[in-house]
């Protein structure tokens, strides 16, 4: 048998299909020939279950477009959740950008000397052990144009000196350290001067830390330096007029140091201190108040209009209060006039007929009394 005679085979006509109906009707008749077992068994039967499974299609697609609704509302407020979020976040990151000041301003000063030369010479040649013959080393720092400080906000200026611990600067002794804040029409905004010293050190402890850390004296690791922290302006609050420019002099020709470096440090009080060391906590709590905030407006404005929600409609009913009916626009004024000209009609109507009545009486009564007196 080929391929196609099998398939031919097996494939149900409508033959075989009315035979097998015939059938089945011949031995339900031959059963139940009155046909009292399908009307009162079969077909109850039947209908039953064509109902239940009628309920359970309906059941089903009620939960799945339940399901559905449920799915698309949890991705609507996933998405307005995590926009809200993202704004929460920008706005305090907004908000911190422009409350919180940068903490360290850090410029270097690169220290000059003049020359002074007595007579009529041109040029001068001084050695490194003569202080006669240059004006003591000073540095102009430009800060910025504008305003580097801000308004209201407490700095503290330090001037900081690297120094070698020369055999000069050890003889040196106390020296003065200057500095003078200008404006940009170079007012004199405030000035200062801190005298300083190379820190002491007796022989045998100078021995005794060049014998232990000989090896990173030897390798360039270590130094025989100082580095003094000169705090010049402890609690300085710059103003509208801002401070641009800063001129820095140590007040000793024979000083010798490797660098001079002004570093300016905001003093964090109040808000801004508990922003700087606390800047986890803080940042969770400006996110969630800022989130509390723009979800506040957001249900406020689908509040507002969005009118064909239900919760939105019971929570309108429970809480509004209801007014007494006034007559504000014209066509309740209209409406009202027309009602009462319409009640004033109907009481002369009924006045009219209560006369016509009564004249009819008095017709009827003066006939009779006619009659009377014939």
């Amino acid at each position: 048998m080929t391929e196609r005679g099998r398939s031919d085979f097996f494939q149900p006509t409508m033959f075989d299909l009315g035979f097998v109906t015939t059938a089945f009707n011949i031995f339900m008749n031959i059963i139940d020939p009155l046909q009292i077992g399908r009307k009162l068994v079969l077909k109850p039967i039947a209908k039953l279950l064509i109902d239940a499974f009628e309920e359970y299609k309906v059941k089903t697609r009620d939960k799945l477009e339940t399901t559905q609704n449920a799915i698309l509302k949890l991705i609507a407020v996933i998405t307005i959740f995590f926009l809200l979020f993202c704004g929460a976040v920008l706005l305090y990151i907004f908000f911190y950008l422009s409350y919180m000041p940068t903490v360290i301003h850090v410029k270097p000063a690169y220290m000059q000397y003049t020359k002074i030369c007595d007579g009529d010479s041109k040029t001068c040649d001084f050695g490194s052990k003569m202080s006669g013959y240059h004006t003591f080393p000073t540095s102009h720092l430009q800060l910025t144009k504008k305003q580097l400080m801000m308004v209201g906000q407490p700095y503290v200026l330090t001037i900081k000196l690297e120094l070698p611990e020369t055999p000069r600067n050890q003889e040196l002794g106390m020296f003065m350290l200057c500095m003078d804040m200008k404006d940009k029409d170079n007012i004199l905004k405030s000035n200062s001067c801190r005298s300083t010293m190379l820190r002491y050190r007796s022989p045998w402890l100078h021995k005794l830390k060049t014998f232990l850390l000989f090896p990173l004296y030897l390798f360039g690791y270590e130094e025989e330096k100082q580095i003094l922290d000169i705090e010049m302006f402890s609690n300085y609050i710059d103003t509208t007029n801002p401070v641009t420019d800063i001129y820095v002099e140590i007040q000793s020709k024979v000083v010798e140091f490797y660098s001079v470096t002004l570093q300016i440090s905001a003093h964090f009080t109040g808000l801004r201190y508990l922003i700087y060391n606390f800047p986890i906590i803080s940042a969770i709590i400006g996110i969630i108040f800022n989130l509390t905030i723009l979800t506040l407006i957001t249900l406020l404005v689908w509040y507002q209009y969005d009118y064909e929600m239900e919760w939105v409609d019971e929570a309108r009913n429970r809480y509004s209060f209801k007014r007494p009916k006034t007559y504000d626009t014209k066509c309740d004024r209209k409406e009202s006039s027309s009602i009462s000209t319409t009640d004033e009609n109907v009481s002369i109507l009924d006045n009219s007929d209560d006369k016509f009545e009564l004249d009819d009486d008095v017709m009827l009564f003066g006939k009779h009394d006619r009659k009377t007196e014939e």
